[in-house]
């Protein structure tokens, strides 16, 4: 892939007033204001924090939010587990995935049948187990079959692993579906935070013939995705609000600002990887798109007012809509990263979230 922006030539992005651009989760509910104030994600204890103290913060966090959460019965999804049929160029490893199918969404062999293939976020801390329930409440509001992978993650299995293991899914999707009964017609990559960064690349390698798929992937979501290692955007650096955070703010940064997001790129990339390289938001998508021989999927970019990667969000939207894509924008203007994580504390806007993305989901022409 061509990569020919370099630090002087930043989309910076602008107000976006397209028909493609929704501002959306204004203002900030009081009860997430709250919280922020009144609870701590890192103690103030660990100064530094391992991936393994992380991972259990981070997992004591969704899974108390999430299953407080008022939710739809789970019964309404049925969720199998599988194992993609194509082995990694890596190890041979066949990654394991977990598919969520709406009770309401009985696919037959003459329906038209998209698939939505989720990359969880969450750094290094995440994995599908702690995102099931979330997954759960998005396949059943949304009415749309996802497939999870459980991708390698660092620093276990550090950059490109988890890409690695991207390209293997996405090769094996048809012949692994099949197996469950459903018969894929296209597919929508999608991921949140460290996931969309997977999905974006994804996408990226399929149109420029590097990932192959057996069917067209023609749609992508990326949820406040990460699309640039190298922390050169404004929104990066600038400090979480202490408007809503309070006197808890240092304890939030790791979640909610540059610090965190500098040390899991730290632990996921090796000391001579090239995280301009490993962008999407680097990527030349103009020239990208001209040369691809593949239809171009429609983009849904989803970012947070108040996120560290609000603007590289927005820049790479414009990126998208400059390069010919037919891109849609969704701003939840005075929202933090990752508040889908806080479902019990925004539900009204968590469920803004589920319906925009049903909604492009489901337009006749995905």
């Amino acid at each position: 892939m061509a990569k020919i922006l370099n630090k002087n030539q930043l989309i910076m992005p602008n107000n976006p007033t397209t028909c493609t651009a929704q501002t959306l989760g204004k203002p900030m509910p009081t009860d997430l204001q709250a919280f922020f104030a009144h609870h701590r994600f890192v103690s103030n204890t660990l100064h530094t924090p391992t991936p393994l103290t992380y991972r259990d913060a981070l997992t004591q966090l969704i899974t108390h939010q999430v299953h407080a959460a008022p939710t739809t019965d789970h019964r309404a999804v049925q969720v199998l587990d599988s194992m993609s049929t194509a082995p990694t160029h890596f190890y041979g490893y066949n990654v394991p995935l977990r598919v969520f199918i709406p009770k309401t969404m009985q696919p037959t062999p003459t329906q038209h049948t998209n698939v939505m293939l989720f990359f969880h976020g969450g750094g290094v801390a995440g994995s599908v187990g702690l995102y099931t329930a979330w997954l759960n409440q998005l396949a059943a509001t949304t009415g749309q079959i996802i497939v999870a992978p459980a991708y390698r993650c660092a620093p276990e299995n550090r950059y490109p692993a988890a890409i690695d293991d991207a390209h293997s899914v996405l090769q094996g999707m048809v012949q692994t579906l099949a197996k469950l009964g459903i018969e894929v017609n296209d597919l929508i990559a999608a991921g949140d935070g460290t996931g969309g960064a997977i999905a974006a690349t994804l996408v990226q390698d399929w149109l420029s013939g590097r990932a192959a798929s057996n069917v067209p992937i023609t749609g992508q979501i990326l949820i406040d995705g990460v699309l640039d290692y190298t922390l050169s955007q404004p929104s990066a650096h600038a400090a979480p609000s202490d408007t809503y955070l309070g006197d808890s703010a240092n304890h939030w940064t790791w979640l909610l600002g540059v610090q965190g997001l500098q040390q899991n790129y730290d632990w996921y990339f090796g000391k001579h990887d090239d995280r301009e390289l490993a962008s999407p938001y680097w990527t030349d998508l103009g020239s990208l798109a001209h040369y691809s021989d593949k239809p171009l999927p429609r983009c849904l970019t989803i970012t947070a007012g108040n996120s560290p990667l609000r603007d590289e969000n927005l820049a790479y939207h414009t990126l998208l809509e400059q390069a010919g894509f037919a891109a849609q924008l969704a701003n939840f203007v005075a929202m933090p990263h990752s508040f889908w994580y806080l479902s019990a504390q925004c539900t009204q806007v968590c469920q803004q979230l589920y319906g925009v993305i049903g909604q492009f989901c489901h337009i006749a022409d995905i």
